[in-house]
């Protein structure tokens, strides 16, 4: 049954069941947005920031993200690689890290 299934995985990723389920509903309403969301085309350039580790939850991201981003930015993608996977790169990247330019009248 799905709550047996659901209590397993739990287990396993050191959560309780009713946490992992709003976990897993926020993933199915995210991959819902996603999947609705057209960016459309943009013709500036862009820098794409990608994860140098691979998450087993989606071991294609990286390359999945910037295809997306290649088809999207059509004015140019400069892609750069920050350490990390998906869900630890934010904490680990830095203005150096990214050599961010100087903002022009903020």
């Amino acid at each position: 049954p799905r709550e047996d299934r659901l209590a397993a995985l739990a287990a396993t990723a050191g959560l309780g069941a009713e946490e992992l389920a709003a976990r897993l509903a926020r993933g199915r309403a995210l991959a819902a947005a996603v999947a609705a969301h057209d960016p459309g085309l943009y013709t500036g350039e862009a820098r794409l920031l990608v994860h140098e580790e691979e998450s087993p939850l989606w071991p294609t991201m990286a390359a999945d993200m910037t295809a997306l981003w290649e088809s999207v930015c059509v004015g140019g993608l400069v892609r750069r690689t920050v350490p990390g996977d998906h869900f630890t790169c934010r904490d680990l990247v830095t203005p150096e890290v990214i050599d961010l330019p100087d903002e022009e009248d903020a």
